[in-house]
């Protein structure tokens, strides 16, 4: 709200640490809102209860405002401090030990209440993963890849195929198929969605046009839209010169989206749908009432 504040808010938060450490022990301030702290403790269990106690502690500062406070936590192996003391200088280790606290912090930053993470190496792992996926992302789409598999969809009274559903697998040159949990969601985070979202679309809809080619009879197939792409003003007209280039009967294409995109902008949302109806396409909800009940 003002530079005033904040700052007043910063010396506010190092003074009720600094309130609370014992002799020895360090205080920082690395970033606008990171606050480096080195504590001595005999445990996961001692350092959890301690941070815990400093976060109360902190949430209560008068301000106006309802606060926030995460803790990432590496703690530093007895064999490691021993290393630290003889050298008895700055070591590159020590941005390691620091930058491990903080893949912990962030672990559970998006859940917007406090709280306190320690790490371990799943969470390198992971970053790890992250930085795997994102780096191949482009050459994979380029390579095609990614593979799209069909999930038939059946009239349980008939036993009549009447539609598919577009799934996608990353068939990768030395890791074999990467199910869609471990790239999708990554794709989500860093926007690369709606890449795949084109991808598939495309893809689909070339199969199709060779099926009809074949003389194979066609059933509608849907495709998931990410949220991301509701951005898009004119993503009905943008779908409609994708499917359009294939050759392929907007009837055969389903457009499905997720029940959570709605919660972004209605509106536009609808006005989306509306004009994807219009031109001839079919649409569906996806994941109704797996995380809400906005009916």
């Amino acid at each position: 709200h003002s530079v005033k504040e904040a700052e007043y808010l910063l010396r506010q938060v190092a003074f009720m640490i600094s309130q609370r450490l014992k002799r020895g022990e360090l205080i920082a301030h690395s970033t606008s809102s990171g606050i480096p702290l080195l504590l001595e403790v005999t445990g996961e269990d001692e350092a959890k209860a301690r941070l815990l106690d400093i976060i109360r502690a902190l949430e209560a500062i008068p301000c106006g405002h309802k606060l926030a406070f995460r803790a990432g936590v590496y703690l530093v192996t007895p064999s490691q401090e021993k290393l630290i003391l003889k050298q008895k200088r700055y070591i590159p280790d020590i941005d390691v030990l620091y930058n491990n606290a903080c893949t912990a912090g962030l672990s559970i930053a998006d859940t917007g209440d406090s709280g306190v993470a320690f790490f371990d190496n799943k969470l390198v792992d992971e970053e790890k993963w992250i930085d795997t996926v994102t780096s191949r992302q482009q050459a994979a789409v380029n390579n095609e890849e990614f593979l799209v598999y069909y999930q038939p969809k059946f009239d349980p009274r008939t036993d009549e195929l009447m539609g598919a559903e577009a799934l996608i697998r990353w068939n990768t040159p030395d890791m074999g198929l990467v199910p869609p949990y471990k790239f999708i969601p990554i794709f989500e985070d860093n926007g690369f969605i709606t890449h795949i979202d084109d991808y598939m679309l495309t893809h689909v809809a070339r199969d199709q046009r060779k099926w009809l080619n074949e003389g194979r009879k066609c059933v509608p197939v849907s495709v998931n839209v990410s949220r991301a792409h509701f951005g898009q003003g004119d993503l009905a007209e943008y779908i409609c010169n994708l499917i359009d280039r294939e050759g392929c009967p907007r009837s055969l294409l389903e457009s499905e989206l997720t029940e959570s995109a709605f919660f972004d902008d209605e509106n536009a949302m609808i006005t989306t749908i509306n004009r994807l109806k219009s031109y001839g396409f079919l649409v569906s909800m996806d994941d109704f009432g797996s995380g809400y009940s906005s009916l």
